[in-house]
């Protein structure tokens, strides 16, 4: 199993994402929605673990057509709220189908694939399951404004 660093391509131009998978066979995909800290190395931690735990895991930085768009810490909590704030839900909707259309193309994905959001994240997993994009399950994890 080994994580990645990817850019994956979408109509207004390319974002950052981490990816990690098992080494064979073929198992479900997830796609993790962070929090207002974004891809930061606790979200690649978890997909290394969820890959170890036989799952195609993938991050994605919502945040990338922000000037401020790199992972925050606490220390930076009214950045990530004011950086949150800004963000155009509908193109960042879209951003997610790239996702999992990306996840959905791994070579070890059997075409399962389920939408976890944390805080930030929530409403795009409650959204990713109501707007028919094509996901077997979606988790909202203390989501806001869900």
């Amino acid at each position: 199993m080994a994580g990645k660093q990817i850019e994956i391509a979408t109509d207004g131009g390319r974002f950052e994402a981490y990816i990690a998978a098992p080494d064979s066979g073929k198992v479900p995909g997830v796609i993790l929605v962070s929090s207002i800290f974004g891809l930061d190395q606790n979200m690649k931690d978890m997909c290394d673990d969820l890959a170890q735990r036989g799952w195609v895991a993938l991050v994605q930085n919502f945040f990338w057509r922000d000037q401020d768009s790199g992972p925050l810490k606490m220390e930076d909590f009214q950045r990530a709220v004011a950086r949150a704030q800004r963000i155009d839900f509908p193109k960042s909707m879209d951003d997610l189908m790239q996702g999992i259309a990306e996840v959905k193309r791994h070579r070890n994905c059997n075409g399962k694939v389920a939408v976890f959001g944390f805080c930030f994240g929530g409403p795009y997993a409650w959204r990713a399951a109501c707007d028919g994009l094509e996901v077997d399950a979606a988790v909202s994890f203390h989501g806001t404004f869900v």
